[in-house]
């Protein structure tokens, strides 16, 4: 990439303000690499859209204002200076999975008094969050799941899914198939040990009554998913971590469309119709 169009991607994302402070170090990070233009951030600019930059700024804005805290206490809080300096082109999204969950978490849930935890416990890792919801105070993790990497590609609709070999969803008289849909997903989320750990030290740190965890589906097929097919993973989850009381909210990243929860959402929308409360 030359210096011209290295400097337009730059002041491009200047006219953001919360955008720019904290993502041009991120920027002027991926702007060097061989294939910048295959990271998300660098391709909008480079298409100039608009659309999803005011959409980047309004959830950045926002999520400053539901959590309460400064521009640099954010980057420092959601590593947007260390972490998210990888060549991995995917990072940005597995960060913004926890940015979009805290907009996600506040106005379709009813949580409040969300709080990015940061220390590490005693025993261990912590979750992410912790916040309240009616009389119930939550420990929060929030996983985003990486589907298509080394799984099956998804077929484009519902039909092959449910019917055609290979794809169906649940085989309800045995356990999941490692080969089915449903169960490369349960076996992604299975494989993630340490959501048991990072939950029960928050509990108990923070006194929290109620454990969530929430699931980045980026994969736009995971749309088509069922209730009954996410119930049976959800049970099947519990039982792994050993934890009976163990909710879970699964939401689209690339659409905002929340897929499935057992947690009553107050109002079933997109991240893109997010309300503009500046």
């Amino acid at each position: 990439m030359d210096d011209v169009l290295k400097c337009e991607l730059r002041e491009g994302l200047s006219k953001f303000p919360v955008s720019n402070y904290l993502l041009k170090e991120y920027l002027n990070y991926v702007i060097c690499l061989e294939n910048a233009l295959d990271f998300d951030l660098v391709n909008i600019l480079y298409r100039d859209d608009k659309s999803q930059l005011n959409q980047l700024e309004r959830i950045l804005k926002k999520n400053l204002r539901i959590l309460g805290v400064g521009q640099d206490e954010f980057k420092r809080k959601f590593s947007l200076s260390r972490d998210l300096l990888s060549k991995d082109e995917e990072k940005i999204h597995d960060i913004f999975a926890e940015i979009l969950s805290v907009v996600r978490l506040c106005d379709d849930f009813g949580f409040n008094g969300l709080k990015k935890i940061t220390a590490r416990s005693k025993k261990g890792k912590t979750a992410d969050f912790i916040a309240t919801r009616e009389d119930d105070k939550f420990a929060i993790e929030i996983k985003r799941v990486r589907m298509w990497k080394n799984y099956l590609e998804f077929p484009k609709d519902k039909d092959k899914i449910r019917h055609e070999e290979g794809y169906t969803l649940v085989n309800w008289g045995s356990p999941l198939d490692k080969g089915s849909v449903l169960g490369q997903l349960y076996e992604k989320i299975k494989s993630r040990s340490e959501i048991r750990e990072q939950l029960l030290n928050t509990k108990k740190d923070f006194q929290c009554d109620k454990l969530l965890v929430v699931i980045d589906l980026g994969e736009p097929a995971t749309a088509l998913f069922e209730n009954q097919d996410m119930s049976f993973l959800t049970t099947k989850l519990k039982q792994h971590f050993k934890l009976d009381t163990l909710q879970f909210i699964f939401f689209n990243g690339i659409s905002g469309e929340i897929i499935y929860s057992n947690i009553p959402a107050s109002q079933w929308g997109k991240l893109g119709k997010i309300k503009n409360s500046e």
